[in-house]
């Protein structure tokens, strides 16, 4: 890509270019959900945190070696206690298969972020407690207008959303829609359009409680 960008704008401005641009980073979820679903890691978690975030940092530094200096980083979600993860849970809950791993995984993260400011130099970023912000959501749904924290608004199968929403073989509809995604959480595994839009505000113009150092607007300016 840097190789394009060099015929289309010349050097100068193709490092301009990169040196302002934002390099955002959502990663991790997948990779904890595929290692859980069979089982192939009991005890490991800290093991398969240590590779994924290894991968992250990794490619952080690429970039960064290509002239990036400014990094966005969303954390791993509430996925446990999503309604495919509830689904799956003897007693409804969240899955205790993932949330250690994703607990462990969003305790690291902000170190590693910090190391790496302090070992590169010009390196800023920004990283969002996406975890918090959602589960916030989930656990009080009336607290940011929504009726329904825990099910999703597309499926039907229980708890909902587990992937099949709008699919069907020509003939049959395997899924079914609620009446007003604006009253639910989940949309289906995913967030709805409505807690989305909360989410961006929080990232974009958010404090520290749920963004730091800084929050992606500022990143954007600095």
């Amino acid at each position: 890509m840097k190789e394009q960008l060099r015929q289309k704008l010349g050097d100068e401005e193709t490092n301009t270019l990169i040196s302002n641009a934002v390099f955002s980073f959502s990663v991790g979820t997948n990779d904890y959900i595929a290692a859980a679903f069979p089982q192939s890691f009991v005890s490991r978690d800290e093991e398969l945190v240590e590779i994924v975030i290894g991968n992250i940092t990794d490619v952080i530094k690429e970039i960064y070696k290509e002239g990036g200096r400014k990094f966005a980083y969303v954390n791993v979600g509430p996925f446990d206690c999503a309604p495919p993860a509830r689904a799956r849970s003897p007693d409804g809950g969240c899955l205790e298969q993932l949330t250690a791993a994703f607990k462990l995984h969003n305790q690291k993260i902000p170190t590693v972020l910090q190391d790496l400011q302090s070992e590169l130099h010009g390196f800023k970023y920004a990283n969002f407690d996406f975890n918090k912000a959602f589960s916030e959501r989930i656990n009080n749904p009336s607290q940011y207008g929504f009726k329904e924290g825990k099910a999703a608004c597309c499926e039907d199968r229980p708890y909902r959303g587990l992937g099949n929403c709008g699919k069907n073989n020509g003939t049959i509809r395997f899924y079914e829609l609620c009446d007003n995604p604006n009253e639910y959480v989940f949309f289906d595994v995913h967030p709805t359009e409505k807690a989305n839009e909360q989410f961006g505000e929080l990232i974009w113009n958010g404090g520290v409680d749920y963004i730091s150092p800084i929050n992606f607007k500022k990143l954007f300016e600095a």
